[in-house]
């Protein structure tokens, strides 16, 4: 992984992820493993974004999170690194809800509660 030519973080929720670019023939790791286009980890929203990066290998370590958040915190990082490229395309990613941060987390749970809000039934007698 040398001549790193752009990178970017990203976040959704729990999941992080860090995203390289380098110049390649559009071979892609996860996690240091190489992907084809034909496992069934890709939505066909990532596969709309891999599109526009024909002459680069990407590179992604993703951790924490649930599966859906790592996936949406990589849509997100794509996204962001095609405007980076080719700023045009920012109307067109934006329809389509890529560059929508969503920063909600789990709420904490508070004492004398049995979850983040939920009580205990009132009893008046």
């Amino acid at each position: 992984m040398n001549n790193i030519l752009y990178s970017f973080i990203s976040k959704r929720k729990t999941a992080f992820v860090n995203i390289f670019l380098t110049v390649g023939n559009k071979q892609i790791f996860i996690n240091n493993k190489i992907i084809n286009e034909k496992h069934n980890i890709y939505t066909e929203r990532i596969l709309f974004l891999l599109e526009f990066f024909k002459n680069y290998n990407i590179y992604i370590k993703v951790q924490g999170g649930g599966f859906n958040s790592q996936i949406e915190a990589i849509e997100f990082g794509l996204a962001s690194l095609i405007i980076k490229f080719n700023k045009d395309l920012k109307s067109l990613l934006d329809k389509q809800n890529f560059l929508k941060k969503d920063v909600r987390i789990k709420e904490r749970r508070k004492y004398g509660l049995k979850k983040a809000r939920k009580a205990s039934q009132y009893s008046k007698r």
